[in-house]
């Protein structure tokens, strides 16, 4: 399978792709040659999607079938003013209710969650959900070992 697509008539050869790659598997452009990853270091993308993102003609694809989500149109630029508003505006949660949480709004952060940055791009995050109070109390003293119980 191609690892990244390029776009030859988009393609400027800018190799801009190759400076972003965190990774550094990305060769850089000639007039000869497109940019391309070797099959050699495929396995060490990270599929963090820079390349792709930083292309400034949209000629570079990271192939990940059934990733790809369109940004909304104005999604990537965010003025000063908005983003002081949102900033001034947010505030942490201190005070909860004891009304539960329903098990799909759960499943849906968690899903969302998956997609926040990570060392190396690995999520190595695991999440144990008990939503019994009763049971909470319950868990192994072995959980608390590498897990954060909430």
């Amino acid at each position: 399978m191609t690892h990244i697509i390029v776009n030859q008539d988009l393609c400027t050869r800018c190799s801009i792709c190759a400076k972003v790659c965190s990774s550094g598997i990305i060769d850089s452009a000639d007039e000869a040659h497109l940019p391309q990853t070797q099959e050699a270091n495929v396995a060490r993308c990270l599929y963090c999607g820079h390349c792709e993102a930083f292309c400034p003609s949209q000629a570079l694809l990271l192939n990940l079938p059934d990733e790809k989500v369109p940004l909304l149109a104005g999604a990537s630029t965010v003025s000063p003013e908005d983003m002081e508003l949102y900033l001034k505006k947010r505030r942490s949660v201190r005070h909860f209710t004891r009304e539960p949480v329903p098990k799909e709004k759960i499943l849906e952060v968690l899903d969302i969650a998956r997609y926040a940055a990570s060392g190396g791009n690995g999520q190595p995050v695991h999440w144990l959900v008990v939503q019994d109070p009763k049971k909470s109390g319950k868990l192994p003293s072995s959980l608390s070992n590498g897990w954060r119980i909430c």
